[in-house]
């Protein structure tokens, strides 16, 4: 929950007005959105936030190499040595 939501109603509150301030959609528009293309939008707005800033892509870099999934074969080879 976010620091500034007193409660869950406030939560969501905070939740609609991304999505509205990023889609340009009325309340009402985004109330009648379907859970998963709420989540989506609200997502792409968390990312069009940060990245207008230097700090917000570097979180966005960082959070990116969380969901790699492959090891980097060749940093571990030159770190651990060839037996890798």
């Amino acid at each position: 929950m976010n620091v500034f939501c007193k409660s869950d109603e406030d939560h969501y509150i905070f939740l609609y007005k991304q999505v509205i301030d990023f889609t340009g959609m009325s309340y009402v528009e985004v109330k009648k959105l379907p859970c998963d293309e709420f989540m989506l939008l609200y997502k792409h707005s968390i990312i069009d936030k940060l990245s207008k800033s230097q700090e917000g892509i570097k979180k966005l870099n960082e959070a990116a190499a969380f969901e790699n999934t492959e090891p980097d074969v060749d940093k571990l080879r030159k770190f651990f040595g060839k037996g890798v």
